[in-house]
């Protein structure tokens, strides 16, 4: 997060994140996603948007949750 790790932190289930900066179009760098290196398919910030609504479809609405995205 900002850094030259992208180690899942402590407490989260599941997580997008990428090494260093980052950069805003996709030209050829990787997310990771839950461990996994997943090829970047568009623009940062349309792409991890993308990454947090799918990931609020698939929760209870009965159980409480956290998400931070921070773009």
């Amino acid at each position: 997060m900002g850094g030259a790790q992208d180690d899942p932190r402590t407490g989260f289930d599941h997580w997008v994140s990428f090494k260093g900066q980052g950069t805003y179009e996709a030209d050829g760098h990787v997310l990771n996603v839950n461990g996994r290196s997943v090829p970047r398919t568009k623009y940062m910030t349309d792409e991890l948007t993308d990454y947090a609504v799918n990931w609020l479809r698939q929760q209870h609405t009965d159980k409480p949750f956290l998400l931070y995205l921070s773009n």
